[in-house]
């Protein structure tokens, strides 16, 4: 089985499931605004490690879910 690269510019977020950040990205963008969601549409957050990279996923949510307030831009 031949190994990729990682993509420093789309970082593989799940790594049990291959999940990369632009997936994670398409999933909120397509409607996902929970973890349970980013999960059912991707499969990120659940696999043999037990869930690793949900703190992870939960700061990508926090991040593009929370508006920015006029000034701190």
């Amino acid at each position: 089985m031949r190994k990729l690269k990682p993509d420093r510019r789309d970082p593989l977020i799940c790594l049990c499931n291959s999940v990369s950040r632009s997936r994670i990205d398409a999933a909120i963008d397509g409607g996902a605004c929970s973890l349970a969601q980013i999960f059912d549409t991707t499969w990120a957050g659940c696999g043999p490690c037990g869930g690793t990279c949900q703190p992870e996923i939960v700061r990508i949510l926090t991040e593009r879910l929370t508006p920015v307030r006029e000034g701190e831009r």
